[in-house]
């Protein structure tokens, strides 16, 4: 059979291979702790870290499935250490340090020789995005490490029932942190399966297959129920799973079409420049020549891991590739070994070195370029705060709590709600922002993603090694003084809240004042209208400065509007009337106690320069 040398025993190491692996393995380690980053940067990040405090998938606390055994993981560290970021950076730590010879361990069970083996442990530890990753709060290295040592341990299961058992229970593990883990342990785990039914274990199998689901289901389960309940659960779940079809895969017809993400996914995926071609053609060698040689090693690879890669190309975030590639980087690091192996075989015969020697000097010059594509990275995140916890960092050290009032952009929501406990915030729609109040004591700043003129702002360059290997956000993020604010007049009533979200109703008719402003400006409206209780859809109109704006029947809901007005005062307020031909009064109607005329509920105003 084709497979049948996964049921011989390895080729034990020499003492002097051992040594080496084990100085390897120090000097990755030492590495590893350089490339710690100093605060949380990213979106997931704060949610993993506001996971650890309150728990709750359906709020994105985390992002849905909910990575349980991640999160359960931090917290069981979170007393031996200073925060919940460093408790999530501890087990990206660990893992990091685990990577190197757990790719070893895989390379060895593909049957590959030593010197190719311990370089693909290498290339992979040192790929840009996965020695910056693994310094942070994410669980992109912590789950790869599971995921390898379970596809190590079921390949070693396929003449090994007890290593079978384990590899289960190490692919149930990774399934906890990340469900994606089943899709790249199925292969191996199918194989293992056959190999034991060979033996005629047919108990093994069946055991393996509740490891795999009892641990998986059972870390899920445990996520529904922090959350609150299955219904509430699977409700998130769904509903992210579509917004991933619709808005990240290939179905969005904004997303570029998928020959033009072949490079992003499969070629510019380590981010080091012209590294990045040389590497491809060394994947390029491999897999012709095990196509040409019938060699079922790196079959066996790309059946694993290719799987998963071809998921990603199809369904994931384009503008997250670097992240996301991690996944499946083992796959292109060890065919990339495996082609640097052949190449240096042609070298051997043509330059008269041996084939050890012309593969140091290969994996040498590759990961000496690497490391100096990754270290510029890494000096900017272990040597300073990012641009969120610096603006947090800021408010809390100069802004009084009991006082101060911030207004929080999309962007900055989560990072506001897990680092700014102590103070009141209030979320906005953008960085125009209006608030609902109109007092404006000085006490008020908005926080905002992006830089501003009239801001306090905290900064990363937008190019160079870390605007290359990273998303493209949080690079800035401002703090603005909000020294002016709208005069909510005739028609309104006063502001409301719940948690972060501030609204006004008005009337049939509201009257507001909106600052002066020079060149051209631009409104955005967010409201909703009571349609369950009007005896129709209402006709709005909105005006500038006696001018009409708009028009319109409000057939849903809810409505966002935006307009462009071309000659704002400059020096005098600016008008803004709303009128409805629509209210419902609650108490004359017999629906609640309230006895006021409501027409339109404003979730959100923004005045400022039009772009």
């Amino acid at each position: 059979m084709l497979l049948d040398w996964l049921t011989a025993p390895l080729v034990p190491l020499t003492d002097r291979q051992k040594r080496g692996l084990l100085g390897a393995t120090m000097v990755v380690i030492a590495t590893r702790w350089w490339a710690l980053s100093a605060s949380l940067w990213d979106w997931d990040e704060v949610l993993f870290a506001a996971a650890m405090r309150d728990y709750d998938v359906t709020a994105h606390r985390p992002h849905p499935p909910g990575f349980p055994l991640f999160i359960l993981l931090a917290k069981l560290i979170r007393p031996l250490v200073e925060s919940e970021f460093h408790a999530l950076r501890m087990i990206s730590f660990v893992a990091s340090a685990v990577l190197f010879p757990a790719l070893f361990a895989l390379g060895r069970q593909l049957r590959m020789p030593y010197a190719p083996a311990i370089f693909g442990a290498a290339l992979t530890s040192f790929v840009p995005t996965v020695w910056v990753y693994g310094g942070t709060a994410f669980s992109d290295v912590p789950s790869l490490v599971l995921v390898v040592t379970a596809v190590c341990l079921l390949l070693r299961g396929c003449r090994s029932s007890p290593a079978f058992l384990a590899g289960a229970l190490v692919l149930g593990i990774a399934a906890g942190f990340r469900p994606q883990s089943l899709l790249i342990g199925l292969v191996p785990s199918l194989l293992a399966a056959w190999f034991a039914l060979k033996r005629r274990e047919w108990i093994v199998p069946f055991g393996a297959l509740l490891l795999v689901a009892g641990i998986s289901a059972g870390s899920y389960a445990g996520a529904a129920r922090a959350t609150g309940s299955w219904s509430a659960y699977s409700n998130a779940v769904r509903s992210h799973q579509q917004y991933i079809a619709k808005v990240d895969s290939f179905r969005n017809s904004e997303r570029p079409p998928l020959h033009k993400l072949v490079d992003d996914f499969f070629v510019r995926s380590y981010r080091a420049t012209f590294v990045n071609y040389v590497l491809s053609f060394l994947v390029l060698v491999s897999v012709a020549a095990a196509l040409a040689t019938r060699d079922a090693r790196m079959m066996l690879l790309v059946a694993c891991f290719g799987p998963f890669a071809l998921a990603a190309w199809l369904l994931l975030d384009h503008l997250s590739v670097s992240r996301f590639a991690i996944g499946y980087m083992p796959m292109l690091t060890l065919l990339s070994a495996d082609g640097a192996w052949r190449f240096a075989g042609a070298l051997e015969h043509r330059l008269a070195w041996s084939r050890d020697r012309a593969m140091a000097i290969i994996g040498a010059g590759i990961v000496v370029a690497l490391v100096a594509h990754a270290v510029p990275a890494i000096r900017v995140v272990r040597g300073s705060a990012s641009p969120p916890a610096a603006a947090l960092d800021w408010i809390e050290k100069n802004l009084d709590p009991a006082r101060a009032r911030i207004f929080v952009t999309g962007g900055m929501i989560p990072f506001a709600e897990h680092g700014l406990r102590g103070y009141r915030l209030e979320i906005v729609e953008d960085d125009r922002a209006i608030p609902m109040e109109s007092r404006s004591d000085g006490s008020a700043y908005l926080l905002a993603e992006g830089a501003h003129e009239t801001a306090l702002n905290f900064h990363r360059r937008r190019n160079g090694a870390l605007w290359n290997i990273v998303r493209h956000r949080y690079f800035e993020v401002s703090l603005m003084p909000l020294v002016s604010a709208a005069r909510f007049g005739e028609g309104w009533h006063e502001s409301e809240n719940h948690e972060l979200s501030v609204w006004r109703w008005m009337g049939r008719r509201s009257v507001t004042e909106l600052p002066p402003l020079e060149g051209r400006g631009e409104l955005t409206l967010t409201f909703e209208a009571p349609l369950d209780s009007l005896d129709g859809a209402p006709t709005i109109t909105v005006a500038m400065n006696g001018t009409i704006l708009d028009a319109f029947r409000l057939t849903e809901g809810s409505a966002t509007k935006r307009y462009v007005v071309a000659s704002p005062r400059t020096d005098g307020v600016n008008t803004l009337t709303i009128e409805t031909d629509r209210v419902v009064n609650p108490l004359r109607q017999g629906l609640a106690a309230d006895a006021r005329d409501l027409g339109l509920k404003l979730i959100a105003l923004s005045w400022g320069p039009a772009d």
